[in-house]
């Protein structure tokens, strides 16, 4: 089961591909994006296709692996504006966790809103990766951009994971957020 592409209002999500490897240098080489990212800024091309292969070897296998989806304006699929995706997923327990980034060029456009949005319509309504009813997402403690966005987006914070990563050679406590399917369906019926 390979995810489709779909649109947005704006926006169409589609598959990462091997000409995106440019495009992820971009976005994974500004420092302002990796910022509270559990990834060092890229410094090569030759990271980045490093990078785009281990997306690519994940989307070949979404159940087990996740997904990673290019985030493209309408009329423009090959300008690669950010990436979104699922990872973690757990068919058991019916979960998977989400991960999200954008270029800081179109950063307060509303952009990350609608295509995490989007990710998240498709993934509860087509039941891909299966039949989802826990979302989760972690942050850094300070991420206020994406801490605003997951709960623009109905997320609850549900504590503070001690330690829970590791990048950066440090240890990293984060937030955990989650969206159920109760929460996700109540905000279709508004």
């Amino acid at each position: 089961m390979i995810a489709p592409l779909f649109a947005t209002e704006r926006l169409v999500l589609r598959p990462l591909q091997s000409a995106d490897a440019a495009g992820l240098y971009a976005l994974f080489a500004d420092d302002r994006v990796t910022e509270h990212y559990d990834l060092a800024s890229l410094r090569s091309l030759s990271e980045a296709i490093s990078l785009l292969q281990h997306f690519l070897n994940g989307n070949a296998n979404p159940v087990a692996s996740g997904f990673r989806w290019a985030i493209t304006r309408k009329g423009q699929p090959e300008q690669l504006l950010g990436t979104c995706g699922v990872h973690s997923p757990n068919a058991a327990f019916h979960s998977i966790a989400i991960g999200y980034d954008l270029l800081p060029d179109v950063w307060g456009q509303g952009l990350a809103r609608e295509a995490v949005s989007g990710m998240l319509d498709y993934c509860f309504s087509s039941h891909f990766p299966f039949e989802l009813n826990r979302v989760t997402a972690t942050t850094d403690l300070v991420s206020p951009r994406s801490i605003a966005l997951l709960q623009r987006l109905g997320f609850s914070e549900e504590g503070i994971l001690r330690q829970f990563g590791y990048w950066k050679e440090a240890f990293h406590d984060v937030r955990l957020f989650a969206l159920l399917r109760q929460d996700w369906e109540c905000q279709q019926s508004v």
